[in-house]
């Protein structure tokens, strides 16, 4: 395809994540308790199995993926980024390492609150342990998001990107958990494609085109299908919202290595 076509794949996939995301985002807030909704997804907002086994809940799998996952990723990255030409899919690639691994934190922090979901001070007061335990959780959001939002927006300077993630932070400390996850996605989704959409004409190559095709694409649509079949689909039997979470590192090494591949045999096809 030529540049201005990968141009028209890439636009047309933003505009459909960003209004996928919006419509997502209005049925859940608004039609909550909709027929179409999986009952047990509507009370979490996650589809989570294994909620009674400690350290093996949805979130904790989540943690252990992700984790391997980012180291996955790190490999690869750091064996392919000095391939020729391989700078557009570099850019995509270097800042998800660390927003996976942040991802992963913030479902660690989740499976730790079902945890200790119940305990309260022996005098029913907030203790010195309560205040300290509710400055780590901020410090663990700025995480989550700091990292998330730079993998979303790599091009977006931290003077940017700093006091956006503490409004993000603080957002998510006060969004209804049945709400949380549809927030996280309404967010992560619609920056990354806004600022994908206001890319430099001449930075709207194939990378441009493949990526949210890829990546933020099919996401919308394992939202809805977890969202909707959360106990009725074998994605209950295969760790429930882990399935989203499994998606992103799969759909970025796919990206990559795609992107890889092309280049590869666009280089013996010029040089023969």
């Amino acid at each position: 395809m030529r540049k201005c076509d990968w141009k028209r794949v890439g636009n047309l996939a933003h505009v459909a994540i960003i209004l996928n995301a919006a419509v997502f985002a209005y049925v859940v807030v608004w039609h909550n308790n909709h027929i179409i909704f999986d009952p047990s997804w509507r009370i979490d907002g996650f589809c989570i199995t294994n909620k009674e086994v400690p350290y093996w809940s949805s979130h904790d799998l989540c943690l252990y993926v992700d984790t391997a996952a980012s180291i996955i990723v790190a490999i690869l990255f750091f064996s392919l980024k000095k391939s020729p030409c391989m700078e557009p899919a570099n850019e995509f690639m270097g800042p998800s390492i660390l927003g996976i691994f942040a991802h992963g934190i913030g479902h660690g922090m989740l499976a730790n609150d079902f945890r200790e979901q119940g305990k309260i001070s022996e005098d029913g007061a907030a203790s010195s342990s309560d205040e300290i335990r509710t400055l780590a959780g901020f410090a663990g959001l700025m995480f989550f998001w700091v990292f998330l939002l730079k993998n979303t927006m790599p091009n977006v300077s931290k003077k940017v990107l700093i006091p956006f993630a503490a409004a993000c932070s603080t957002g998510t400390a006060y969004v209804s958990p049945q709400f949380a996850f549809t927030f996280v996605q309404t967010v992560l989704l619609v920056t990354f494609s806004v600022n994908q959409l206001l890319r430099p004409l001449m930075e709207k190559d194939f990378a441009y085109g493949i990526y949210p095709v890829f990546s933020g694409l099919p996401l919308t649509f394992i939202g809805w299908l977890e969202s909707t079949s959360c106990s009725r689909t074998p994605i209950c039997n295969i760790g429930g919202h882990l399935v989203y979470d499994a998606w992103i590192p799969v759909s970025l090494i796919s990206f990559y290595l795609t992107f890889y591949w092309t280049r590869v045999s666009e280089t013996k096809v010029k040089s023969a």
